[in-house]
């Protein structure tokens, strides 16, 4: 297995990040985790997960960071260029979080001068991802749209409430979900 040894750094040590624990810790992946509050010693335990007290030892540790936090005035820009260049050069990053939290052109100064060796987001800052951004043209990078990690029947039964919504909409009835108040 091509990641068993390899230290996974957790930022945020959530549900979603303790779901990647457990997942990464079988495949005999060392488990770091950074977070404001540390976790219960049972929760660290149960993935063997190190607390580590600040995201420069952090990110100076991991072989892949795993980005896993809010998006709010505290986390955004998170990870800047300062956070980014302290990455080692043959690590990864990734993150299923915001677009904001990371500086996207940080990212692309470290990509595009290989600082370090790759990055995968499930989000832009922009939705949709503008075309003449410059993370597009890297070769280092995998983007998916924020559904990457969704189990196929939540996408498919997501796919249909879409389109019921639509339906009713085009019938002139109002939709059942929708993101704007209709009066």
């Amino acid at each position: 297995c091509l990641v068993r040894g390899k230290k996974l750094g957790l930022v945020g040590f959530g549900e979603n990040a303790l779901e990647t624990a457990k997942l990464a810790f079988g495949l005999g992946m060392e488990i770091l985790y950074y977070k404001r509050n540390r976790a219960s010693e049972e929760e660290e335990q149960g993935v063997g997960a190190r607390f580590v007290p600040t995201l420069q030892e952090l990110v100076q540790r991991a072989d892949i960071i795993s980005i896993h936090v809010p998006y709010n005035s505290s986390t955004e820009k998170m990870f800047d260029q300062k956070i980014l260049s302290q990455m080692k050069a043959d690590s990864f990053l990734i993150s299923g979080s915001r677009g904001g939290i990371v500086d996207e052109n940080a990212l692309f100064k470290v990509l595009s001068e290989k600082k370090i060796a790759g990055a995968a987001l499930d989000v832009h800052r922009w939705e949709p991802v503008p075309a003449d951004c410059p993370l597009l043209d890297l070769e280092n990078i995998i983007w998916t749209t924020h559904n990457g990690g969704g189990a196929g029947e939540f996408l498919l039964q997501e796919c249909r409430d879409v389109l019921a919504n639509i339906a009713l909409v085009d019938q002139g009835e109002r939709p059942e979900y929708s993101v704007v108040h209709f009066a």
